[in-house]
């Protein structure tokens, strides 16, 4: 190893702990955040980097940004922003596969783009959630549009959408700014990212795990909700937040595999 690739892997390490000090990540979540930065980078280089870079720090900074609407969303979902191992490896676990797929000497076309497309599944539902719970409007359910509160799973807004599209194609600019690729490449990146949005909306909406608080009766994803455990309301029970993440990333990139 060079002493170059000696420096960076070391500030891949020293940021991924540094995101712990600004409560971004656990320990853990860290740890795990180091190993997918350290085969991203040696798979892609410094340009992969600069790829899950720009994730990371968009979708954190994003989370730090606070309103009513938010602190009342957070209430409902399962965790908070501080990303733990299992978050990590939900939206970082697909990149993580392709980037182990050269290091494995396994040959696979278009390996960049499938990168692109699994962190522009990730970012655009992360963008579409952080921007979307900051809308004055209350979302409309993807199934049946009715109107339900701020966080449910599976439910949409018009700005939470465009927040979708915004990080779609930031990964596929980005894309473009690291890789050279084409236009034709960028817009597919976008749109394909999008779609992971939508069908991570999908399951949120028909699939997802949901509890119910005993004493307030909110659907919440919480396993303790008002200092009580809550029960059982629908859904199925593999299917957590993270689970769905992943999926939907997972569908995604397959597709594309087959489409590229």
């Amino acid at each position: 190893m060079e002493i170059n690739e000696l420096i960076i892997c070391t500030n891949i390490i020293v940021f991924s702990f540094f995101a712990v000090r600004m409560n971004l990540l656990t320990a853990m979540g860290a740890l795990t955040a180091s190993i997918i930065g350290l085969l991203i980078f040696f798979s892609f280089g410094i340009s992969g980097i600069g790829l899950l870079g720009i994730f990371f720090i968009t979708s954190s900074l994003l989370s730090l940004v606070k309103n009513d609407r938010k602190r009342k969303a957070e209430d409902v979902a399962a965790k908070n922003h501080k990303r733990d191992v299992v978050q990590v490896l939900a939206n970082g676990g697909v990149p993580m596969l392709v980037a182990l797929l050269p290091l494995l000497n396994i040959s696979v076309d278009k390996s960049i783009l499938l990168l692109a497309i699994s962190l522009a599944s990730a970012n655009a539902d992360t963008w579409a959630s952080e921007i979307g719970t900051l809308s004055k409007r209350k979302p409309r359910l993807l199934l049946n549009f009715r109107q339900v509160e701020t966080g449910k799973s599976g439910a949409v807004s018009l700005l939470g959408t465009l927040g979708a599209i915004g990080g779609s194609f930031l990964i596929g600019i980005s894309t473009f700014i690291f890789f050279s690729v084409s236009f034709y490449e960028v817009i597919f990146i976008t749109i394909v990212g999008f779609i992971g949005h939508v069908v991570d909306s999908f399951l949120g909406a028909t699939i997802q795990l949901t509890y119910q608080c005993p004493i307030c009766h909110k659907e919440t994803e919480k396993e303790e909700h008002c200092g009580q455990q809550t029960v059982y309301k629908k859904g199925v029970r593999l299917f957590t937040n993270d689970m769905v993440n992943i999926f939907s990333i997972v569908f995604v990139t397959v597709l594309s595999y087959f489409l590229l």
